[in-house]
């Protein structure tokens, strides 16, 4: 089908529905037009890791004297950490002792590949494919900024919200995010994390810094902003829109 024409079969199954939630803003924007608007009704995921409540938090973070970043998703180009990859040489001139961790299923690695293979990368980097539960949250626990430099693709995929990034934020950890994309929902900007041009190494060296200079505030407000999204709390949301509806 043309672009034109699928918009009109998803128009014309989402007006027969009494409800449509789009978990961000971004999500939001991406409906076909002519919806009825009061039938639309935003609401973020929410998280609910296993145990969640048992989990030890490592609170000393950033003091070890090495920079911890990490992205938990998918590899693949839509993730972005290959502008993660991208930015590093320009991270390196200022922390020669950033380690990045990419944790998820390998599922293309084209991108990752064109920078992953240079040589100052090598002991900077580390693949950990798709690894259990206990596995990552020891990797977060041992970590400093979550990054996800997410992009769309001509595809028409895009990253809806992004609850690897609440979960981070529950260890502590102060997220960098891309901007035009959900994860303008799933980040406070300026308290949780912060939002970047995914595409501009110096936006993103300056995030880091300014994260850095500032970690002790970011991550408080990286914890308490995930306490928001846990699913006891946003299911009351659910619940209060599906009872409001005539």
């Amino acid at each position: 089908y043309s672009s034109a024409a699928s918009d009109v079969y998803k128009r014309q199954a989402l007006s027969r529905m009494d409800l449509i939630i789009p978990v961000s803003n971004y999500s939001k924007s991406k409906l076909p037009e002519g919806l009825d608007s009061k039938k639309i009704n935003v609401i973020p995921n929410g998280f609910d890791l296993e145990n969640f409540n048992e989990i030890k938090i490592n609170t000393h973070k950033i003091l070890s004297g090495e920079l911890n970043l990490v992205t938990v998703g998918t590899v693949w180009p839509r993730k972005g950490h290959h502008n993660v990859l991208k930015a590093f040489p320009e991270i390196l001139k200022k922390y020669s002792n950033v380690r990045y961790s990419i944790i998820g299923r390998l599922a293309d690695l084209s991108k990752v590949n064109q920078y992953s293979n240079e040589n100052y990368f090598k002991e900077k980097i580390k693949l950990h494919g798709q690894i259990q539960n206990k596995e990552l949250y020891k990797v977060l626990n041992e970590s400093d900024i979550f990054m996800m430099l997410s992009e769309s693709q001509s595809s028409g995929d895009f990253e809806g919200f992004g609850i690897a990034v609440i979960e981070a934020n529950y260890f502590g950890l102060p997220a960098i995010g891309s901007k035009n994309s959900g994860l303008e929902d799933a980040i406070n900007n300026g308290v949780s994390g912060i939002i970047v041009d995914p595409k501009n190494s110096k936006e993103i060296c300056d995030a880091i810094e300014t994260i850095v200079n500032n970690y002790k505030e970011f991550s408080e407000g990286a914890k308490k902003w995930s306490t928001e999204h846990h699913w006891s709390k946003i299911i009351n949301r659910y619940i209060k829109v599906i009872d409001n509806i005539n």
